[in-house]
């Protein structure tokens, strides 16, 4: 995942084996975005990368903080 400026979510990503990339390439995984569409988010839909906000992240793998 690029980075979050959401601190204890980043944390809860790493301690379950995420690993934080300063962009997105082919391997990555998912994106999650915290707001209106970047040239991150645009390059994750270019590769067919999932791309989630925060809460729709949280909701999806049931993260409670």
């Amino acid at each position: 995942f690029t980075s979050v400026r959401d601190k204890p979510l980043s944390e809860w990503i790493v301690k379950q084996g995420g690993k934080m990339a300063s962009g997105v390439k082919s391997a990555s995984m998912l994106v999650i975005k915290e707001g209106a569409s970047n040239n991150k988010t645009n390059e994750a839909e270019r590769l067919g990368i999932p791309v989630f906000t925060i809460d729709e992240f949280k909701k999806k793998y049931k993260v409670r903080l």
